[in-house]
C-alpha cells in the first residue's frame, strides 16, 4: 500500500479554484463544532502537566509564565494545547490509516512544524510499538521552546527506561522560524545531513493567526521539496510514487476567517482534502459527515500533497 491508496480513500479533493466550495466545507465543519470551552490549552495556570496517550503517561513541563510574556514573535508554544495528545494518540494507533497504507512505517522521517514545548508527539512515537516507530522525528520551533522541549524529552525517555535502549528512533529538536527561516538553507536539511526524505509533515493546532499562514504553508512546501533534485522546482514525479511527501494539518475550529485563510493558501500549493470523520478518532471528528444534528469535536484534519508543478516562494 502507498500514499497513493490512502488518498484514494478521501474522494475528492477540495476545489481550490472555488473560494465558494471552500467557504461551504467551513461551513459545515463549523456548523457541528461545540460551544466553546476556552482558548484550547489543557491548563495555561501550570507549570507541569500530566498527558497520557495510548496508556503511556507524560510528565510534561510548560511554561505560564512564558505564555503571558510580552515577547515578540509570539509566545503560544509554550504551553500544551488540547488537541496534541488526541493527534497523537490517533497517529500512534495500530489502525491509524497511515500505518495502514505504509506511511507511518519504520523507515519514515517526521517534520513537526512549531511543535511547542511539550514533545508529546515525538514521546508517543517513542514508545509506541516497534512497527509504528519512524526512523527520524524532527520536532521544530522558535528557540524560545526548545529547552523545555528537550528538557522533556529528556525527563520523559529516562522514566521509560534508558535513553538509548527505549527507541531506536533518531529525535531531532531544531530553531525553526516560519517568517524568517527556510529549510533550503537551514543546516539540518542541507546535504550531508543525513536528514533525508520527509515521509510525513505533522502540524498541530498552529491555525489561528492569519497573518502567520503564509508562511506556514511555504514552509510546508519547503519540507514537501527537500529531495527535490531542484530547489527551484518541484518535479511532479515526486506526487506519483511511494516517495511523495504527506503534510497533516490537525487544528481546532475557532475562527471562519482563518478556517478560510488557510484553506485558500493550502489549496495554491496543494491538492487538499478534509480527512473524513470514518478515518480519524472519535475525538478528531468533525461531525459535518453524519446527517442530523451531530455534534462534533470541535476539531478538523485535513491533509495535501505537493501540486508538481509549484515554483517555491523565493524568502
Amino acid at each position: 500500500m502507498t500514499l497513493q491508496t490512502f488518498l484514494a480513500l478521501l474522494g475528492d479533493p477540495l476545489d481550490g479554484t472555488n473560494n465558494d466550495t471552500l467557504y461551504e466545507d467551513t461551513f459545515a465543519v463549523l456548523a457541528h463544532r461545540p460551544p466553546p470551552k476556552n482558548l484550547g490549552f489543557i491548563d495555561h495556570t501550570s507549570s507541569s502537566l500530566s498527558v497520557t496517550v495510548n496508556g503511556h503517561d507524560f510528565a510534561i513541563n510548560q511554561s505560564p509564565q512564558l505564555l503571558k510574556s510580552q515577547r515578540a514573535g509570539g509566545t503560544t508554544g509554550a504551553v500544551v494545547w488540547s488537541l496534541t495528545p488526541l493527534l497523537a494518540s490517533f497517529l500512534t494507533s495500530p489502525t491509524n490509516p497511515l500505518a495502514v497504507h505504509g506511511i507511518l512505517t519504520p523507515q519514515a522521517t517526521i517534520l513537526e512544524l512549531g511543535s511547542g514545548v511539550s514533545s508529546i508527539l515525538a514521546l508517543s512515537f517513542a514508545v509506541a510499538p516497534q512497527y509504528l516507530r519512524p526512523a527520524r522525528i524532527v520536532l521544530s520551533d522558535q528557540e524560545y521552546v526548545l529547552k523545555i522541549a528537550r528538557q522533556n524529552v529528556e525527563d520523559n525517555l529516562h522514566a521509560a527506561g534508558q535513553p538509548g535502549s527505549v527507541s531506536p528512533l533518531i529525535l531531532d529538536l531544531i530553531s525553526l522560524d516560519w517568517e524568517r527561516d527556510s529549510l533550503h538553507h537551514h543546516p539540518a536539511f542541507s546535504q550531508g545531513s543525513g536528514m533525508g526524505h520527509i515521509s510525513l509533515v505533522v502540524v498541530v493546532d498552529c491555525i489561528y493567526n492569519e497573518s502567520l499562514i503564509p508562511h506556514l504553508i511555504e514552509t510546508c512546501v519547503d519540507a514537501c521539496s527537500t529531495t527535490s533534485t531542484s530547489f527551484n522546482t518541484v518535479h511532479s514525479s515526486l506526487l506519483n510514487s511511494e516517495s511523495g511527501t504527506l503534510v497533516l494539518v490537525a487544528l481546532e475550529l475557532r475562527s471562519p476567517d482563518v478556517l478560510d485563510c488557510f484553506l485558500e493558501q493550502f489549496t495554491m500549493y496543494f491538492k487538499v482534502w478534509r480527512v473524513p470523520d470514518s478515518l480519524v478518532s472519535k475525538e478528531l471528528r468533525t461531525g459535518a459527515d453524519a446527517e442530523g444534528e451531530t455534534v462534533g469535536s470541535g476539531y478538523a484534519v485535513y491533509c495535501g500533497t505537493l501540486m508538481g508543478n509549484v515554483n517555491q516562494a523565493k524568502r
